[in-house]
């Protein structure tokens, strides 16, 4: 009976978490590693953020939405990981004393948004074009649906430079622009 009670509760939470965070999901999205400048060997404590101009929401860690999310220091790339459905999202130790780099990317979420919803937040972006066309093409009265993907990076300061933090992490090859 408990165990019934409790995947009962953890259910409501997530349904929560996800539908809180529908109006949340056109904002910016950042990683906030606690700390930025890290002692060799630390624990670095690494935080997903959405929200607008540094102010926002914290991102419990979904591990079925994630693609990648890794810490690259000392020329290798490393998995970070961590429970889901908390902050911070994970964890990982720092190797050395040189530059590193935390990589997030997102498998593709979608959203649909009421019409009036969907055209107010198109406006907001100034995407008035794409108002003109769903009207075009009778589509104005319609949910608008989106498909989104995540993709952050942040740099962990060290003591010495690395080639590592200038390397591509491979983001645009993953939306087949590279």
């Amino acid at each position: 009976m408990r165990r019934r009670q409790r995947s009962a509760a953890a259910a409501i939470f997530v349904a929560t978490a996800v539908l809180l965070a529908l109006p949340a999901m056109a904002h910016d999205f950042w990683i906030e590693p606690s700390p930025f400048k890290p002692q060799p060997s630390a624990i670095v404590a690494v935080h997903l953020w959405v929200g607008q101009n540094f102010t926002g929401d914290p991102v419990p860690r979904q591990s079925s939405d994630i693609e990648r999310f890794f810490v690259r220091q000392e020329d290798a790339d490393t998995s970070i990981g961590g429970a889901n459905y908390i902050d911070p999202a994970g964890l990982f130790r720092k190797s050395g004393e040189t530059t590193a780099v935390i990589g997030y990317s997102s498998r593709g979420s979608d959203i649909e948004l009421p019409a009036d919803k969907f055209e107010d937040y198109l406006r907001q972006y100034g995407l008035e074009t794409i108002v003109t066309e769903r009207a075009r093409r009778g589509e104005a009265a319609m949910p608008g649906r989106e498909r989104f993907f995540r993709y952050a990076k942040a740099l962990l300061t060290g003591t010495a430079q690395s080639a590592t933090a200038k390397r591509a992490l491979g983001f645009a090859q993953a939306l087949g622009f590279a």
